[in-house]
């Protein structure tokens, strides 16, 4: 398997796909491929609301997509340990970066007044939450501020807030 960046070198050039419903915006980066296999990957980011809060309370999530075009497959991977058989070194720095700038571009779009965010599975280990904490620092420079708040059961959660303007 040889992975083949989509992202690199082309800066500012990356196809991106931004999608929108009533109650979701989801954007899609194609990041790469495999020249063996055909299998084609990204990232897929989506801001949706949250059920029983307000409609400006929004949830972030963020997955790689790999799809395999032999057998019409379709592997939706939130975990790094999924997609360290693909993603490895700047590569896996690069699919960060796309999320975070996803997460941005969303956000804009959209104007959330609080932003949640949760892991997707309990009881991660400190290196798997650093993903979140980049998300978390990409909010905060574009005006959010908050953090993680108390787990759940082992699901770690973040909660921001736009900040007031001055």
């Amino acid at each position: 398997m040889a992975f083949v960046s989509s992202i690199e070198g082309i800066e500012g050039q990356i196809r991106v796909a931004l999608l929108e419903a009533e109650d979701e915006g989801l954007v899609h980066v194609r990041i790469g491929f495999d020249d063996e296999t055909d299998a084609t990957y990204g990232v897929v980011v989506s801001l949706k609301m949250v059920a029983g809060q307000p409609d400006n309370h929004k949830e972030i999530t963020f997955d790689v997509v790999e799809y395999i075009p032999a057998g019409d497959e379709t592997n939706v991977c939130n975990d790094g340990q999924q997609t360290k058989r693909f993603l490895v070194g700047d590569h896996r720095k690069d699919a960060l970066s796309c999320i975070c700038s996803s997460v941005v571009e969303l956000v804009k779009h959209h104007n959330p007044d609080v932003i949640s965010m949760m892991t997707c599975m309990p009881d991660l280990p400190r290196k798997a939450l650093t993903k979140y904490e980049d998300v978390c620092m990409a909010l905060r420079a574009v005006g959010y501020r908050g953090g993680r708040a108390d787990p759940y059961l082992g699901t770690e959660i973040w909660m921001l807030t736009k900040a007031e303007e001055t």
